[in-house]
């Protein structure tokens, strides 16, 4: 005979191995149009940043402290 605290452990591993089906085929490991749009953003933001930090080196007008 199966105990009660048995019993709910199986119980409880059933539910665990359903929820983590659904959680791995629910969600897309594919990248989306909005990650790929904002990813896209963010490194337009940094590569201004460089440029003009470069042009500003290139001036001599920003130096490095020592």
């Amino acid at each position: 005979m199966i105990s009660k605290r048995q019993e709910a452990d199986r119980q409880f591993l059933k539910v665990s191995r359903k929820e983590k089906a659904q959680q791995t085929t629910s969600k897309s490991r594919s990248i989306t149009d909005a990650d790929k749009a904002k990813r896209d953003v963010k490194t337009t933001d940094l590569r201004k940043q460089r440029e003009a930090r470069d042009a500003g080196q290139a001036e001599g007008g920003l130096k490095k402290a020592p």
